[in-house]
């Protein structure tokens, strides 16, 4: 939490880049750095959520959390971003 470079925010963005196909998850292009000022010491996730939560929403923030989460092959067929999209759901688990 408290590194410059192997943090989950820094490598949560870095596969973001590298699989732009993870965008299209709704609840991956909800997370951001949960850093407000350089001079913050933590860096986190945060979730910005300010869509109505609906129970369309909500269904939505499920399915793709769970796509996410059981067929990570659906955003890249690179075995090696796969490998990074699995790493970073073991993170979350």
């Amino acid at each position: 939490m408290i590194q410059k470079q192997g943090n989950i925010a820094n490598r949560f963005a870095r596969l973001r880049r590298a699989v732009p196909a993870l965008n299209d998850n709704y609840v991956i292009s909800r997370i951001a750095s949960a850093r407000k000022k350089k001079k913050d010491r933590t860096f986190g996730l945060e979730m910005n959520n300010i869509d109505d939560k609906s129970i369309d929403m909500r269904n939505l923030m499920k399915r793709d959390f769970q796509s996410l989460l059981e067929n990570p092959g659906k955003y890249t067929k690179d075995a090696a971003q796969k490998e990074a999209i699995k790493r970073l759901r073991r993170t979350w688990s």
